[in-house]
């Protein structure tokens, strides 16, 4: 055989490597593209629907708690405005859950529970809304409790199908390292037969392909035994390498930063049902859950506490002269004065409009009552000032004893506000304490 011909057979069987090699390069690529797309285009915008449901359900659930609260047909109209453009916001972001996360049958089973737990919700918020339109909130706050079990009957599920997307997406990124291992062996079975027909073309293959692939499949194997978010797959100078490594180091600070936006969520979501935005203070919902423990650890001390309701007087003129603005500056300044004459024990809470309660830490007898109702009192003489404006307002408090004036959260709270009346009634700016069952 000439030396022309040695000359192009091996060059024929080089290039016949090459070419070889380069398609299980193109192969391995295209099934890592394609897993990169699927999460890309179902599984990360599913986890992401699913957290926007959830914000949604906080937000309807502290609308119609608003709604409850309203003293006005301005804010009624409002606030239903925004509960319209929520549930509205919440269909859509329902038909992207059916689009792209309905993908088996479980997922469509747990779908439909999830449409039919909201439909009841729904339903239930709806009843509520036609009382608070028809003037009779009361009747609404009665329903709420049935609401807001079923309401976290939803968010449950909402739960459950953020954490199976995750779950598939853990599974894609196995996947992933699954089809990197088979390039791999590929790869490397070709370069044996690179080597039959030239040390030279063994060498390249093995420095350019092989080995980066065989690296980056060990560095998925160590993530898979150890998972750690941290980690970072070191990038190829193989442009196709590189495009996969820098795509599942933007992946996985995509999973560790969605990770942390989502407790960062749920901190703000339980903070938002949790507490007054205005004012800050906690909101009677957890005022309750308080009070209840505070009972709890009386029981077994055997000790005593006591239970402030405190009405605001005055405020209604200021907002009738000065406008809102100043009325929830007046708000502000109150609660933050309030919360310096109490305790580290106690807690203050806002029920709505110029309604607080305050649940004081175990007392021996009324003197400490007594005398953090003085110094309340006090503290709310001096003028608040709005725009240069000196604004004054005064505080009635009815103070009630646990178990004296009632032993149930509810007993002890209507004690304390018919102890607040009979201040208001008897000139207001004072406070007086509950009147023992045995003498009404």
């Amino acid at each position: 055989m000439s030396l022309s011909a040695k000359f192009l057979l091996v060059i024929a069987s080089l290039t016949a490597g090459l070419l070889i090699v380069t398609i299980s390069a193109f192969l391995m690529i295209r099934d890592v593209q394609q897993d990169t797309e699927a999460m890309s285009n179902h599984v990360l915008p599913a986890v992401e629907t699913f957290d926007a449901l959830e914000v949604n359900l906080h937000k309807n659930r502290s609308i119609v708690l608003e709604l409850l609260h309203s003293h006005s047909a301005d804010e009624v109209t409002g606030l239903l405005e925004e509960y319209k453009e929520a549930t509205n916001s919440t269909s859509r972001l329902l038909d992207e859950v059916r689009l792209r996360f309905t993908r088996t049958e479980s997922d469509r089973a747990l779908y439909q529970d999830i449409i039919q737990a909201r439909s009841k919700v729904v339903r239930e918020r709806t009843a509520i809304i036609a009382l608070v339109q028809a003037g009779r909130a009361a009747n609404g706050l009665e329903k709420w409790q049935a609401l807001d079990a079923d309401i976290d009957v939803v968010e449950g599920l909402y739960r459950e199908g953020r954490r199976r997307t995750q779950n598939t997406a853990h599974e894609v990124l196995l996947a992933s390292r699954e089809t990197l291992a088979s390039s791999k062996n590929r790869a490397i079975a070709l370069t044996l037969i690179a080597i039959s027909v030239g040390l030279v073309l063994a060498v390249t293959v093995y420095r350019k392909i092989a080995k980066p692939i065989q690296d980056l499949s060990q560095e998925l194997q160590v993530f898979q035994q150890s998972p750690d978010l941290n980690m970072r797959f070191e990038v190829r100078s193989m442009s196709e390498l590189e495009v996969i490594s820098r795509s599942l180091n933007m992946l996985m600070d995509w999973v560790r930063d969605n990770a942390r936006q989502q407790e960062m969520q749920r901190d703000m979501i339980s903070r938002m049902a949790n507490h007054d935005n205005l004012t800050g203070l906690p909101l009677w919902r957890l005022g309750k859950d308080r009070l209840l423990m505070a009972m709890a650890q009386a029981d077994r001390a055997r000790q005593n506490f006591a239970l402030m309701f405190l009405d605001l007087d005055g405020f209604k003129a200021v907002n009738d002269t000065h406008g809102h603005a100043a009325g929830d500056a007046v708000l502000k300044e109150v609660a933050q004065r309030l919360s310096q004459q109490l305790r580290h024990v106690d807690t203050v809470a806002r029920i709505g409009g110029d309604e607080f309660v305050v649940i004081l830490g175990p007392v021996a007898d009324e003197a400490v009552a007594r005398h953090i109702g003085g110094r309340i009192i006090a503290a709310l003489t001096h003028p608040i000032h709005f725009q240069d404006q000196p604004l004054l307002v005064g505080v009635s408090i009815g103070m009630a004893i646990y178990p004296q004036h009632g032993k149930d959260a509810d007993t002890l709270l209507k004690a304390a506000d018919q102890a607040m009346y009979a201040v208001k009634r008897a000139g207001k700016n004072n406070f007086a304490f509950a009147m023992d069952p045995s003498d009404a």
